[in-house]
C-alpha cells in the first residue's frame, strides 16, 4: 500500500477526514469500463486500441481520483476493476473474480456494474454470476454491523431507447436482483431479510459511443453531474449513509482486507474496524507523546533547580491539550478501541506527571525546611 499511501498525500486525500467517497465499476472485459471511468471523473486509466481487438487492458485494481465535488469539499477515489470472464486468467478467473467483487464492495460507496444492452437477461454475460457472488459476500461482509448500504448502479451501454426503454431493462435485471436475493442461503438471522436493506439501485443507460456520438456524449455528461455535482436532483451520494473509516485509514483498512481476502478467510469488517482503529490510534498515541515529552520537558528542566511557580495548572493545561490532540483524529475509529487506548495514553503520561508532582513536593519541601530553618527562634 505504498504507492496508495504516496498517492493519498500527493491528492490531499490523508486530510479529507469523513469527506470523500470510492466508486469502483465491475463488468465484462473490453466493455469500455476504463473509458468511461476516465470521461466521468477526468482519470487516466489505459483503454483499449481498437486496432488490438478484445484484449484484457486492465489487470488487478487500479485507483484514480477527482480533484473534489463542486460546491462540497468532497473527494472521490475511482477504482478500476479487472474485467470479468477474460481468457487470460484461465481457470484462476472465478477465483480472481471473486476476490477483486469482495474487495470492492468493501470499500465503495457505489459500485457501478458495466454491462452491454444485449447481455440484460442473460446469465453469465450479463453478471449475475457476479453479483451473486456479490450478494452472498455482502451478507458476510455487512451481517453484523448493516451500518450503511450500497448503490448498485447499472450503466447499460450501446442502449437503443427506441428499441427497448430503459424501464423495460430495469425490470428485467431487477427480477434477476429478486431471484438471487430468494436463492441465497441466508444466515437465520436475516431469513426475512428484503434486498433493500443492504442495497439501493440505480439505472443508466448510455447510446453507442461511436454510431451515436453526440447522445453518448450528452449521456455521459448528464451521469457526470449526477456524480460531481452535488446540486443535481438526482445527485447520486444522496442515497450514502455516513462513513466509519476516516480518510487517513483507508489504507490501512484496504491493505487489511485484501490480506484476508487473499488467504480466503471469512470477512468479519467489525474485526476489520477494530483492528485498523488499534494501528491508527497506536500512531496518533506515539504522535501526541511527543508533543506531551515536549511540552513537559521545560518544566523538568526547571525542577531540578527548585520548585515551579503554578505548576498544577500547567500541567493541567499540557495534559489537557495531549489529549485533545488525541482525542481528535481518534473518535472517528471504533469508540471502544479508541477509548482504551485513551486510557492507555493517561495512564502513560500519568506515570510521568506523578514523578514530577513528586519532584514538585519535594522542592516545596526543602524550601520549607530552609524557610523554616531560616527563620526558626534561637532557644
Amino acid at each position: 500500500m505504498d504507492t496508495f499511501n504516496d498517492l493519498s498525500r500527493k491528492w490531499g486525500f490523508m486530510e479529507k477526514g469523513f469527506d470523500y467517497y470510492i466508486v469502483a465499476v465491475l463488468g465484462p472485459q473490453s466493455s469500455g469500463k476504463s473509458t468511461l471511468l476516465n470521461l466521468l471523473f477526468g482519470t487516466s486509466f489505459s483503454t483499449l486500441d481498437a486496432t488490438e481487438g478484445r484484449v484484457q487492458v486492465t489487470k488487478g485494481i487500479w485507483m484514480g481520483h477527482t480533484k473534489a465535488v463542486s460546491d462540497k469539499e468532497e473527494t472521490m477515489l475511482v477504482f478500476d476493476v479487472e474485467g470479468v470472464d477474460g481468457r487470460e486468467r484461465g481457470e484462476k478467473e472465478a477465483a480472481f473474480e471473486k476476490k477483486t467483487s469482495l474487495f470492492s464492495l468493501a470499500l465503495s460507496d457505489v459500485l457501478i456494474v458495466n454491462m452491454w444492452h444485449t447481455d440484460v437477461g442473460r446469465y453469465a454475460a450479463g453478471n449475475i454470476a457476479l453479483l451473486k457472488t456479490v450478494f452472498e459476500q455482502h451478507l458476510l461482509l455487512f451481517g453484523k454491523a448493516r451500518s450503511r448500504k450500497t448503490l448498485i448502479m447499472f450503466v447499460i451501454r450501446d442502449h437503443l431507447a427506441a428499441e427497448t426503454p430503459l424501464t423495460k431493462l430495469q425490470t428485467i435485471i431487477m427480477k434477476d436482483m429478486v431471484g438471487i436475493w430468494e436463492g441465497l442461503q441466508k444466515p437465520d438471522e436475516f431469513s426475512n431479510s428484503k434486498m433493500d436493506d443492504f442495497f439501493v439501485f440505480s439505472f443508466t443507460g448510455l447510446p453507442h459511443k461511436i454510431l451515436a456520438a453526440n447522445e453518448f456524449s450528452q449521456g455521459v455528461e448528464n451521469l457526470r453531474k449526477r456524480f460531481l455535482e452535488a446540486k443535481t436532483p438526482d445527485w447520486i451520494f444522496k442515497e450514502i449513509s455516513a462513513k466509519d473509516v476516516p480518510s487517513d485509514g483507508v489504507s490501512a483498512y484496504a491493505s487489511s482486507i485484501w490480506q484476508t481476502i487473499r488467504e480466503n478467510k471469512d470477512l468479519d469488517l467489525p474485526s476489520q474496524k477494530e483492528m485498523l482503529a488499534m494501528f491508527r490510534c497506536d500512531e496518533i498515541m506515539e504522535t501526541v507523546l511527543k508533543v506531551f515529552t515536549q511540552s513537559i520537558t521545560p518544566i523538568k528542566s526547571s525542577l531540578e533547580k527548585g520548585h515551579v511557580e503554578e505548576f498544577g495548572r500547567k500541567i493541567t493545561e499540557i495534559s489537557n491539550t495531549v489529549l485533545g490532540l488525541y482525542d481528535t483524529p481518534a473518535s472517528r475509529y471504533h469508540p471502544e478501541v479508541a477509548a482504551r487506548k485513551r486510557s492507555q495514553l493517561a495512564g502513560t503520561m500519568n506515570t510521568e506527571l506523578f514523578s514530577m508532582f513528586t519532584k514538585q513536593l519535594q522542592k516545596i519541601s526543602e524550601k520549607s525546611l530552609g524557610f523554616f530553618e531560616k527563620f526558626s527562634l534561637s532557644p
